[in-house]
């Protein structure tokens, strides 16, 4: 969204990133995205946002838009400003639309595990960005002289076989509804995330996702990088959020 300082102050129009961002320390500017494809739209004042039930209460514009380089709006300041554009008669069909996951969250179909991981899981993956390619299910890994561990899902393995790494790895239970179950699922979890020393696990059932990173060489049990039930990942900012974290184009490069 671009605010224009000179000649005017106003909002001037509407633009796609092209690029992730980025951060380049060898720049002067170190953090940097390239947006391209601008749409112009009728200009929205600050006297505008000012006297909007809605936008003089988000705290940049409480702040007289002073220090605006570079504000995140959410999903829902994006779905307000569409609102403004609206009454000014711009089509807001011809606007970027934010991206909301296509998942089936029909829950009275889930029975078993494999239910989870096939009607909830895999389709949020996939939503994510990664093909079947990208994981194995049920990868087998040496854990002693005689037995073997077997993580549910493994996101880009490495390595010699039953001596492999991972990135990510994501273990799928049907019900995780107990403290008890939960515990004994992030010790199990946690112990291929050792194994294979992954810098990120994740725990899921029938009910939530739930994703945790490694932070000065640990995995916090009692505070998750992201935990949502499945019918909040229709949400595009909370979708925008795990995909910040997992997206295909992240995890592969870890």
């Amino acid at each position: 969204v671009m605010y224009c300082l000179s000649p005017q102050s106003f909002i001037h129009s509407i633009w796609r990133a092209n690029t992730d961002g980025i951060t380049n320390p060898f720049s002067y500017y170190h953090s940097r995205v390239i947006v391209t494809n601008p749409i112009e739209i009728p200009p929205i004042t600050y006297a505008e946002l000012k006297s909007d039930a809605y936008w003089s209460n988000i705290p940049i514009v409480r702040k007289n838009l002073q220090g605006i380089n570079g504000v995140h709006l959410s999903a829902l300041d994006y779905q307000e400003l569409l609102r403004l554009i609206r009454l000014k008669g711009f089509d807001v069909s011809k606007l970027p639309t934010l991206y909301s996951p296509d998942i089936d969250l029909n829950l009275l179909d889930l029975k078993l595990e494999k239910d989870v991981e096939e009607k909830l899981l895999i389709p949020l993956l996939n939503e994510l960005g990664y093909t079947e390619d990208d994981w194995s299910r049920e990868l087998t890994q040496k854990a002693g002289r005689n037995l073997k561990a077997i993580p549910d899902f493994v996101l880009f393995p490495k390595g010699e076989t039953h001596f492999q790494n991972a990135p990510l790895v994501i273990e799928a239970k049907f019900s995780m509804n107990s403290s008890n179950e939960r515990l004994n699922a992030f010790n199990q979890v946690l112990s291929y995330g050792r194994m294979m020393s992954s810098e990120l696990l994740a725990l899921c059932d029938k009910d939530r996702f739930i994703l945790y990173r490694k932070e000065n060489g640990t995995f916090d049990r009692f505070n998750p990088v992201f935990e949502k039930h499945w019918g909040n990942l229709k949400d595009p900012e909370v979708f925008s959020k795990l995909s910040s974290i997992i997206g295909r184009n992240i995890v592969e490069r870890m």
